[in-house]
């Protein structure tokens, strides 16, 4: 008895250790791929908040439309047609707005679009993307086009996000553990939640360091909660995914799949760093009303 429990034993052991073993690999190559995605996307990115102006401007208008055309593909399974373009010219509109200063305007842009869709055309989930993609549009030019602090508060968002992505995806593969919320995300765990806000403190503090920003715990916090809101935009889109059945928003990406997978994170962060910067110092400032404590 005693040898077939040891037989059994370590039976078990080497199918958990291969297993676990062979979870570890596949996490390690999604990994690779991850990092040689976002060294080929960050330079041209941080180039771009680098530069502002028509270049951040027009190619944030892009990216907006794309990932307007991810989520509406998702949402209506596939179908396009007049009321699609419709959504784009919405979102293009105010992002236009924007750039020759019209702020309000672009917002106004934003609100009828969504209204329209949603009280005219009974299409929720169109107007919900029109306010979702368009609130991040607004969010990111107008955080920019802060002339004091633009490109450094734009530069400390995208940091604090993606970094609470690349510490959440390598702490859930790598610990494991429980499961953060299965019915929603299925692979997210609670030490993948924490590991990323760890990565995010960290980046804040070593931002703050190197900018000489003070003091930088504030800012480590600061990151934090960023990458707070950014987790919690990840499962929005994740729960939206489950809602209609897919894995993934779309392929652009290897290893991150759509644009809305990428930037999930990105648009709730932005939303909120812009309102808590308006509130300080104004929509013009946003950007300073962010940093400047």
């Amino acid at each position: 008895m005693i040898a077939v429990s040891a037989v059994l034993a370590f039976s078990s052991a080497h199918e958990y250790f291969m297993m676990r073993t062979n979870t570890l690999n596949e996490s390690f190559s999604n990994l690779t791929l991850r990092i040689l995605t976002a060294c080929f996307c960050l330079p041209p990115v941080f180039y771009a908040i680098y530069k502002g102006g028509a270049l951040f401007c027009f190619g944030t208008i892009f990216f907006s439309c794309v990932g307007l055309l991810e989520w509406e593909s998702m949402v209506n399974d596939g179908l396009w047609g007049r009321r699609v373009l419709g959504d784009i010219l919405v979102v293009l509109g105010a992002g236009v707005a924007i750039f020759y200063g019209f702020y309000f305007f672009a917002m106004m842009i934003i609100l009828v679009g969504a209204l329209v869709n949603w009280l005219l055309l009974s299409r929720f989930f169109a107007a919900l993307g029109v306010i979702y993609l368009g609130s991040m549009l607004i969010s990111l030019l107008m955080l920019r086009g802060d002339n004091e602090t633009g490109f450094l508060a734009l530069s400390f968002l995208v940091l604090s996000v993606w970094m609470t992505d690349i510490g959440a995806f390598s702490f859930g593969r790598l610990v494991g553990g429980w499961k953060l919320w299965p019915l929603i995300s299925p692979n997210k765990t609670w030490s993948g939640f924490f590991g990323g806000l760890f990565f995010a403190g960290v980046s804040g503090g070593v931002f703050a360091f190197f900018i000489g920003f003070s003091p930088i715990l504030f800012f480590a916090v600061l990151a934090v909660f960023l990458g707070f809101i950014g987790q919690l935009g990840d499962l929005f889109e994740s729960g939206m995914k489950r809602r209609f059945s897919i894995k993934d928003s779309g392929s652009l990406f290897p290893g991150h799949g759509g644009l809305l997978d990428r930037v999930d994170g990105i648009i709730t962060a932005s939303v909120v760093a812009f309102i808590l910067g308006s509130v300080r110092s104004g929509i013009d400032s946003a950007g300073t009303g962010l940093l400047v404590w």
